[in-house]
């Protein structure tokens, strides 16, 4: 059995609370300082998500002599592709009720078939097809690892940083990129080295983590600067939507590891909230899944309170609500095998060897 990393249950369960806060706040980030700032400094959640995927595949296969394509195909993608396509179909359901009441299902397919081509049946799905793409070549970049650990980490982080100041060119209008059948968030070029940093942490964990213990004052200081950096790039270029730019990049690296230094303080810790820790961690890729869908359904059924979601407790008590009704739906879906089918962890295998939990994503 593996040996449970604790310290990254906690990590992914602070990253699925992220990505939750940035979706509440999204919608108030020009009406609110305060959802502003705090969007912002969840920027990292999504690169974090990949991080750790890559950390924990390869954690796993770090010690084998060889890896079998076909075995890891199956694995992978039996545990993404139903949950991609279920939810799909769920959102887009959702977004065109109307024209499937009124019969106009025509109109309904043509839109499901295209959201499954361009991974925009919702605003939080494009996540599971880059993952499609990094599985993918998963095997390609395992070798590589093993083989040549320099040109690996060279040639990736060149492609991620370059890609990625391309699309922050283009939103400056610096350059000009062509129009493509897909949007360009979802190309895994953009994301490559995020995953490709997380399987090279994982072969050199102990290393790292030693390096990292008794320095987490020195990077406090350093996810500050970062911090800072990032809100006057995005302040002064208007890119605040955006994830994808070269500050990101560096804001979520040192929040790696930042936060791997608070969270190996964390992990010989127990007691209630470290149990919430681990079964967040475990059930996260059906939070990530679940939770716009909630937030959506408060937002339009209380519409009338659009101006007190605006404020600053409005905001944090729909964050507070949406976080703990995608938890509370999740507990009860676990109880369920079929709960495997849309991205959850049946509570008989909840139990298993956390690093064997990474099913279809690390968010998950």
């Amino acid at each position: 059995m593996q040996k449970r990393l604790r310290e990254l249950d906690w990590m992914r369960s602070f990253a699925a609370l992220s990505v939750i806060m940035i979706h509440v706040t999204s919608g108030y980030v020009i009406a609110n300082p305060a959802a502003y700032v705090l969007n912002q400094a969840m920027r990292y959640a999504v690169p974090l998500f990949i991080i750790l995927s890559g950390f924990l595949l390869f954690y796993v296969d770090r010690n084998r002599d060889r890896l079998s394509w076909a075995s890891f195909y199956k694995k992978r993608f039996s545990k993404i592709l139903a949950p991609y396509v279920i939810w799909t179909v769920i959102y887009t359901l959702y977004t065109y009720h109307d024209a499937v009441i009124a019969g106009q299902y025509g109109k309904w397919l043509a839109v499901l078939k295209a959201d499954l081509i361009r991974g925009t049946g919702f605003v939080h799905l494009y996540f599971l097809l880059i993952m499609v793409q990094l599985y993918a070549i998963y095997p390609v970049l395992w070798k590589w690892l093993k083989k040549h650990t320099a040109s690996f980490l060279a040639v990736t982080f060149v492609v991620t940083a370059f890609s990625q100041t391309m699309i922050y060119f283009h939103a400056l209008h610096i350059v000009h990129l062509p129009r493509l059948i897909v949007p360009y968030v979802i190309l895994f070029p953009l994301w490559l080295f995020y995953f490709a940093a997380g399987m090279y942490v994982a072969k050199h964990n102990e290393a790292i983590t030693s390096a990292l213990a008794g320095r987490t004052v020195q990077l406090g200081v350093l996810y500050v600067a970062s911090f800072g950096l990032l809100l006057l790039d995005s302040h002064y270029t208007h890119t605040y939507d955006s994830s994808i730019k070269p500050t990101v990049m560096l804001y979520c690296f040192v929040s790696y590891a930042f936060f791997l230094s608070i969270a190996m303080k964390l992990r010989d810790v127990h007691g209630r909230l470290a149990r919430l820790s681990d079964w967040l961690a475990i059930q996260s890729f059906l939070v990530f899944l679940l939770h716009p869908l909630l937030l959506v359904w408060i937002q339009r059924t209380y519409h009338e309170l659009e101006s007190f979601w605006k404020t600053t407790p409005g905001f944090l008590l729909l964050f507070s609500i949406v976080t703990v009704v995608s938890c509370l739906v999740v507990y009860v879906a676990s109880w369920f095998r079929p709960v495997i089918w849309i991205g959850g962890v049946p509570r008989s295998n909840a139990e298993a060897s956390p690093t064997e939990q990474k099913s279809a994503t690390s968010v998950h």
